[in-house]
């Protein structure tokens, strides 16, 4: 599986190398606003400012962004159908956790 990560922080850097040690799986991508790339990200890796915006396919989505941010990738996901893998919490109520048709 190709895999994105949302994020370029501290957790960010701890699923880049937990990604290098599955089987078929394959960081291609970060969504970072800053441009900043997640230690130990190679610098082939595309960087981009929004998930809607990367031009490498890919298969999920992880989500490290801070808790009250998650929603944004989550939605941006969904909308894509790519699978996502977040840490609780999902968002901050029911409203935020709601796919709405653009």
């Amino acid at each position: 599986m190709k895999f994105i990560i949302v994020g370029s922080g501290n957790i960010a850097g701890a699923y880049v190398k937990a990604l290098k040690n599955v089987a078929n799986a394959e960081l291609v991508g970060i969504v970072s606003r800053s441009g900043k790339r997640p230690e130990g990200a190679s610098d082939n890796i595309e960087v981009a400012p929004s998930l809607e915006s990367i031009k490498t396919p890919f298969d999920a989505v992880i989500i490290t962004t801070p808790n009250g941010l998650h929603h944004l990738g989550i939605v941006a996901a969904a909308r894509l159908g790519k699978h996502v893998i977040c840490e609780k919490p999902m968002a901050n109520n029911a409203q935020e956790a709601q796919v709405h048709s653009p």
